[in-house]
């Protein structure tokens, strides 16, 4: 990506036009070298379909090779790099390059035929053109060089073969040629059908050409189906004996039904009696019993295995095969003081591999990327975040295709979130100072989040960025942040069709995030105190006013509206409309006793479900009278009723001072919740296991849906609170349901459900 992207900037700051097309990269002995291409459907032979670009290692641009289609057999180039690999070697001042490509139209056919493209560059004068081309379906292409030989090692679907070439670098002239593998099925047309292979690697050791590849065993390759697996090979050829009777085929895996399938596959040379083989097999990334990752969840690369093991320069196995909680990437592995070293990347995460080159020994090293200058961790629950500038999610797609499948086609992996693989264990997120922005969908379904701190240095939550998280009830937002996208903290629709959210801002007064929850029909909370001078601004004789007044006077700060102006008893009043909020102020300052109990103005928020826990639970809620807050301890105390255990429990309002009168509030308190541990499929059935909570239950509840938004969610009472398993039954085969449990108490006839546990998924048999 960085050398995209530099290769971009330099186009654009000098002026040159990059071509739309990427080739491919190559590190060279003295330069980098980016090969770049665009269409010709124009079919101009003068056109330049490829351009080589050669910088120097501080990246000044040295040269450029154009190449233009060619009038031998397949060197047309209609559409460059089509339906193949770039691959790059250099001798002798010279740089090759193998690719694919598709030809001029064909009008026996409508469209043109795909084929082979070498192409060689001298790197002084930097020109060059094509040297080899044809049309004979050639999908993959690799090259290498040992001594005075160029090989060239492609899949060449037209031939129904694997080939192998070899050339002289001095004349260029092939000096051997044979196919190495063979495919089954018989071509009758000019169309490609499917060879069940893939061509993956080329090396060279000091005796033989090494290749490697997946297929089929295509001796079976009539009867085809989904189950039938593809295995890894290797075909060692001589150097001295380029042909097929010479080549031997060694299998290195045995995999004999389910139709297995390998995402990754490379071969790299440590020396020349040395080679590590390394593979990744498709698989879920999830234990499909239980829905649970399967490698660590703070590295959200781990979720694959990659295998691997060492061969000699004979093709044959010289070690064990090994396994680790890691992937392969396009990266192309390197060997450096005595290990192989590549990167992968993907979610908000780079790591790099190394494997040692004599004992197998694995590293990494990782680096949790949390936007272009933020690192992000994941400990105890808490997912932190350090650095400067924006927070961003990496929420696009990731997509790993089988190199070759009897199957379906790709192996599909949605990210979901950045951090998908730890959500459900995000109880807190932590950001850091010098953090300016959130951004878009950052932190969506993060359903057991239920507390955020933000930084002063805040100043952008973007679009979404706390979808659904359905356990966040309350944030504190500093004044910093005075921009928000749409629907932040949005949990569903109310029944007008208006988004709406169980998040509670709490912020200052005159701060944007108060304005942002009013606009946006959010319950709120105003950071001030009695007799803080807040800066009002109100219009009055067709003019406009500001003052500093005590906050507790003029609950509509920051506001403008048409007043009044009065003073009384000292105080400066601005008398809005509400004229029941005018009186009240009056009597509080002539300290008449205001009763709570027989006001219609009363409005108490902020009094929530409670969890049992063995302890007194209490409330912290926020009382007003019209529009003036009231506070605990200077205009009322809280006492309470039955607030121990599960039911329902009462806190009592006692006005003291200028307020009298008592209030009740009802809330409840409901069991602690469970965990599921375990879903297990069986023959349209499974068995749901979670752990035992006996404490103030009387049961449990299970529900399964086929929706994971539990949408016709079918639900099981459990009515002992000892048992820790279900067996259910009659469910339809084949399909993939949702489940989550929950416990249940039943107190004077009335039911108190805890809150859901984690949901996980299985498809039944």
């Amino acid at each position: 990506n960085y050398v995209v992207f530099f290769h971009c900037f330099y186009c654009l700051h000098f002026g040159v036009q990059c071509m739309p097309l990427w080739g491919g990269f190559f590190a060279g002995s003295d330069a980098y070298y980016i090969v770049e291409g665009q269409n010709n459907e124009a079919e101009d032979n003068a056109a330049v379909v490829i351009r080589v670009i050669k910088y120097d290692f501080d990246w000044n641009r040295v040269g450029a090779a154009s190449i233009t289609s060619t009038t031998a057999f397949g060197g047309q180039v209609r559409y460059p790099f089509k339906v193949s690999n770039l691959s790059m070697t250099e001798a002798g001042g010279k740089l090759f390059i193998a690719t694919g490509h598709e030809g001029y139209v064909d009008s026996n056919v409508g469209q043109g035929h795909q084929g082979l493209l070498v192409i060689k560059v001298d790197t002084d004068s930097m020109t060059g053109s094509i040297v080899k081309s044809d049309l004979y379906h050639s999908f993959t292409q690799h090259l290498a060089i040992q001594d005075n030989d160029l090989y060239l090692l492609e899949q060449s679907e037209g031939n129904r073969r694997t080939q192998l070439s070899e050339y002289d670098l001095g004349t260029q002239g092939n000096t051997g040629y044979c196919s190495v593998f063979d495919y089954g099925g018989k071509r009758t047309d000019s169309w490609a059908i499917a060879c069940y292979a893939s061509v993956d690697g080329l090396a060279v050791s000091d005796s033989n050409v090494l290749g490697i590849g997946t297929s089929i065993d295509q001796s079976g390759y009539n009867n085809v189906s989904e189950e039938t697996p593809h295995n890894i090979y290797l075909t060692v050829t001589p150097r001295d004996n380029i042909t097929k009777d010479a080549t031997k085929l060694v299998w290195l895996t045995d995999y004999q039904g389910g139709g297995k399938a390998f995402t990754g596959l490379d071969l790299t040379k440590v020396n020349d009696n040395r080679f590590l083989v390394c593979w990744e097999e498709g698989e879920s990334q999830e234990d499909q019993d239980g829905g649970v990752p399967l490698g660590d969840p703070a590295d959200p690369l781990s979720h694959w295995t990659i295998h691997y093991l060492f061969v000699n320069g004979n093709g044959d196995p010289v070690s064990d095969e090994f396994t680790q909680r890691a992937t392969v990437s396009d990266c192309s592995p390197i060997v450096k003081d005595g290990k192989v070293v590549y990167f992968a990347s993907s979610y908000n995460t780079l790591n790099f591999y190394t494997i040692d080159a004599k004992s197998g020994a694995f590293g990494k090293k990782s680096f949790r990327v949390g936007g272009e200058n933020a690192t992000w961790n994941f400990k105890n629950g808490v997912l932190s975040f350090e650095g400067t500038g924006e927070i961003t999610p990496f929420n696009k797609a990731l997509y790993k295709a089988p190199l070759s499948s009897t199957g379906s086609g790709n192996y599909y992996y949605s990210t979901d979130t950045s951090w998908k693989y730890i959500r459900n264990d995000v109880t807190e997120v932590s950001i850091g100072e010098g953090i300016t922005s959130i951004g878009n969908l950052a932190f969506w379904f993060f359903d057991h989040l239920t507390k955020i701190d933000f930084p002063q240095s805040l100043a952008k939550i973007d679009t979404k960025a706390f979808y659904m998280c359905s356990a966040l009830r309350s944030v504190e937002i500093p004044e910093t942040v005075t921009e928000f996208g749409n629907n932040v903290f949005w949990c569903g629709y109310n029944m007008s069709g208006k988004p709406v959210s169980d998040v509670k801002i709490t912020a200052k007064c005159t701060s944007a995030a108060i304005q942002y929850a009013k606009d946006n029909n959010m319950s709120y909370k105003s950071l001030h105190q009695f007799g803080e001078q807040v800066k009002y601004t109100w219009s009055a004789d067709n003019s406009e006013c500001t003052a500093f007044r005590p906050c507790m006077y003029n609950p509509k700060h920051g506001q403008k509206e048409t007043v009044k102006t009065t003073t009384y008893a000292g105080w400066y009043i601005a008398e809005f409309k509400n004229t029941a909020f005018v009186k009240q102020m009056k009597e509080r300052i002539g300290w008449e006793p205001f009763d709570l109990s027989k006001t219609k103005q009363l409005e108490i928020y902020e009094v929530d479900t409670k969890v049992y826990n063995g302890r007194p639970r209490i409330q912290d809620p926020t009382i007003y009278i019209g529009d003036d807050c009231i506070r605990e301890g200077h205009d009322y105390q809280l006492s309470y009723e039955n607030n121990v255990n599960v039911g329902r429990a009462v806190m009592i309002i006692n006005g003291i001072d200028e307020y009298s009168g008592t209030v009740r509030k009802a809330f409840k308190i409901i069991p602690e919740k469970t965990s599921l541990t375990a879903v297990k499929k069986a023959k349209k059935a499974m068995t749901v296991k979670w752990k035992k909570q006996p404490v103030q239950t009387t049961g449990y509840e299970i529900q399964y849906s086929l929706k994971r938004s539990f949408g016709g969610a079918k639900t099981i009472r459990v009515a002992n609170n000892t048992t820790t398993k279900k067996k259910i039954k009659k469910l339809k085969s084949k399909k993939q349901y949702y489940v989550r449990v929950r416990t249940y108490k039943t107190v004077g006839g009335k039911d108190y459900v805890s809150r859901w546990s984690n949901v996980k998924k299985v498809k039944v048999k």
